[in-house]
């Protein structure tokens, strides 16, 4: 969906029902003034090489991806960091509408991908940190009365602040 679209009146804003299907949600602006002639005098090549890149991927490799991200322990501790996480936004008074359960389990999903990513078989509490925004901005709707008093990224850095964050004590055994 682009945004600049739904906020000159091109587009309609999806349901909120329809949003929340969605795991992520990415901001893209603009390509600066210096980036811009790069990005359209390499267009030919950019296409080329993401041709190519969608050839080779091959439906068993991704279903290996998949298996191999769904192996990535959580810990008890962490599971209910990020539960604390959700619970504390669903209080929050300036919220338009509670978050479903969609929400956390994106969170959980992302940041078991995020820990692979990290050559990590488990996940860190930042890893729900950096999890949070991508699967929580398209999620949270502030009620009118706060709009211009705050914003989704406030709501979520205040949460984030105001949540323990897991500790643990390694041993040398």
């Amino acid at each position: 969906m682009n945004i600049t679209e739904v906020e000159i009146g091109y587009t309609q804003q999806l349901p909120p029902a329809i949003i929340d299907r969605f795991m992520t949600s990415i901001y893209v602006g603009y390509v600066g003034d210096e980036e811009e002639p790069i990005v359209v005098g390499s267009i030919d090549k950019i296409e080329s090489e993401l041709a190519s890149a969608m050839s080779t991927v091959r439906i068993d490799d991704v279903m290996g991806m998949i298996g191999t991200v769904r192996n990535v322990y959580v810990d008890g501790s962490v599971l209910n960091y990020m539960m604390g996480i959700v619970r504390e936004l669903r209080r929050d008074p300036r919220l338009l509408m509670p978050l479903s359960t969609r929400a956390p389990i994106a969170i959980f999903k992302l940041s078991r991908a995020l820990a692979l990513l990290n050559g990590r078989d488990y996940v860190l509490p930042d890893d729900i940190k950096a999890a949070t925004y991508p699967t929580l901005m398209h999620r949270i709707a502030i009620r009118p009365e706060y709009r211009g008093s705050v914003t989704v990224v406030d709501m979520i850095n205040e949460v984030l602040n105001k949540v323990p964050v897991p500790h643990y004590v390694t041993s040398n055994v």
